[in-house]
């Protein structure tokens, strides 16, 4: 069979070529921003769009719209395994009532809201954004907060503003596993260059977390524990990236700031606790009452945690996971695998272009993710039981997500293989040198529209990576800078805004959510932008080699 042939310019017009190319994208950010349409909506009509330009514009194929079409879906329910995996383990530790010794351990430490905040919003949500992702820790963090007696708007706002830096390794670092199925790049190049660009939000959230709620001179009052969280968890999180992977820098992370706020507090506390003027909501969980835990009851609530760090350490480990990935089967999609022919400049010659599945059941850290939940479980009563009842819950729960991670990077493959991902690289390779600060703001993009790190890198992670080779910047830091930057467009996703109010009674106020935080989101992304930018002219040592 002769090679299909991938051409940039269609239309013998760039402007119009790449307007073809963007339309799929185009109607995507219509129809979730505009129309406010739900996800598992908005992305099959937008994949229709995608076929069709792909077969009248491109001359694509209609069969390999349609293999290309199967392979994102397979590889879409391959990471929806390790998302179904995560809430699990969340949903199992909800029914033993494990996650409630958690939660009231953390409220009983402290009476200073700005405290509080930063032990609930930051520390606690980071370790949800960790084991399950999605609207989880905007959901949990911003109710607990309504119920110790914050303002429903505040609680609101800071849940949104900390649900940032640990978003690129959410969900056992699904979206940094993502970036290295879409673009091909090692896992632990990106995991590396993701830990040298995150930490630094990692280090100034915190602060403004405080900030927003004090001010500078209540931020005086307790920079200790603002400062002091920032700098561990930060430092923790780059560490386990570069030297572990992209699995648990959230985990052990979050785990180390609250054990660090926990002893910080034993030997330090604010001159005065500080409390909002005007407060609102029952204080009910507030820290005076709030009831005190044995250390048995301590142990059996967090032990979970320690089976995690243990269980996902070791998959990731490369010689343990060498041994797993005997049994991952890799199947070549026959009529699409190298039957399309990449072209130049997006490569230095024509290139067949192949399309393998690799079924890796048992090296995912899905699987890794499932052993500990029902590890979790085993020491409970009905342990076993409440495995098997979760894991419908779980399923039924994520019936939509499962849908949409498969549709979102079904649209993503057709736009790949159909060479629309590719004239979009080059449009953007005309910003040049500037490129590197646009990568932020793509992934930015990606994660407004789609609510999703994840969904983000699937999207423009190969986009990122073709625009790098035409500006001559390192591949690993434009597919990174993509999951970085688009980590700060979800405060102000729809979908985060919507969860965010359905969690503290502000459902029609979406849009006053949006508007507070904004500034912070655009503001921290042109951050993100910079780092980027000097990464890749200035300091260039912080590259790692894949």
């Amino acid at each position: 069979m002769v090679p299909w042939m991938q051409g940039y310019d269609p239309l013998q017009n760039q402007f119009l070529s790449t307007f073809a190319a963007a339309l799929p994208l185009l109607v995507l950010a219509f129809l979730l921003g505009i129309k406010r349409m739900a996800t598992h909506k908005a992305v099959p009509v937008s994949w229709v769009f995608a076929a069709a330009v792909g077969i009248l514009v491109y001359k694509m194929p209609a069969k390999l719209v349609g293999l290309s079409t199967l392979l994102g879906v397979l590889n879409g329910l391959m990471i929806m395994y390790i998302i179904v995996a995560a809430i699990l383990f969340y949903n199992v530790l909800v029914e033993t009532k494990q996650f409630d010794v958690i939660k009231g351990s953390l409220a009983s430490l402290s009476n200073d809201r700005r405290l509080q905040a930063i032990l609930i919003a930051f520390a606690f949500g980071t370790l949800l954004e960790a084991i399950a992702g999605g609207g989880t820790p905007v959901a949990i963090t911003a109710a607990m907060l309504v119920g110790m007696g914050f303002d429903s708007f505040y609680a609101a706002r800071l849940c949104l503003l900390t649900n940032t830096a640990p978003v690129v390794f959410g969900a056992i670092g699904i979206a940094v596993v993502m970036l290295s199925t879409v673009t091909g790049l090692p896992l632990q190049a990106l995991s590396a260059m993701c830990g040298r660009q995150t930490p630094i939000l990692s280090l100034l959230i915190p602060i403004i977390l405080v900030w927003i709620m004090a001010g500078r001179q209540g931020l005086k009052g307790v920079w200790p524990a603002a400062i002091g969280v920032g700098v561990v968890f930060a430092s923790t999180q780059s560490l386990v990236a570069n030297f572990i992977g992209p699995y648990l820098p959230d985990v052990i992370g979050s785990i180390v700031t609250i054990l660090f706020a926990i002893g910080l507090l034993r030997v330090w506390r604010p001159k005065e606790d500080w409390r909002f003027p005007k407060e609102t909501g029952s204080a009910a969980l507030s820290a005076g009452a709030a009831r005190k835990y044995s250390t048995g009851e301590l142990v059996n609530a967090w032990y979970p945690f320690l089976i995690l760090v243990a269980i996902v350490g070791l998959w990731g480990s490369p010689g343990f996971l060498k041994i797993l990935n005997h049994w991952t089967v890799n199947v070549p999609i026959a009529g699409l695998d190298k039957a399309v022919l990449r072209m130049p400049p997006i490569v230095p010659k024509a290139s067949p272009y192949p399309a393998v599945f690799g079924f890796n059941w048992l090296s995912s850290p899905g699987t890794a993710v499932l052993l500990t939940a029902v590890l979790s479980a085993v020491f409970q009563p009905k342990g076993l039981s409440i495995v098997g009842r979760q894991l419908g819950k779980t399923l039924h729960q994520l019936r939509y997500a499962i849908f949409t991670g498969a549709a979102v990077l079904a649209f993503a493959w057709v736009m790949n293989y159909g060479a629309m991902t590719s004239t979009l690289a080059i449009a953007f390779a005309l910003t040049g040198r500037l490129f590197p600060f646009f990568s932020a703001f793509l992934g930015w993009l990606g994660v407004f529209l789609t609510g999703s790190d994840t969904s983000s890198n699937a999207l423009f992670g190969n986009l990122q990576i073709v625009t790098a080779r035409q500006v001559g910047i390192s591949e690993v830091l434009a597919a990174a800078t993509n999951g970085t930057g688009g980590s700060l467009g979800k405060m102000i996703s729809p979908i985060s805004l919507a969860v965010a109010a359905s969690a503290t009674g502000l459902v029609g106020k979406e849009g006053e959510l949006f508007r507070s935080v904004l500034k912070y989101s655009l503001i921290l992304t042109a951050v993100m932008g910079i780092i980027a930018t000097l990464q890749a002219y200035v300091f260039k040592g912080m590259i790692p080699v894949p």
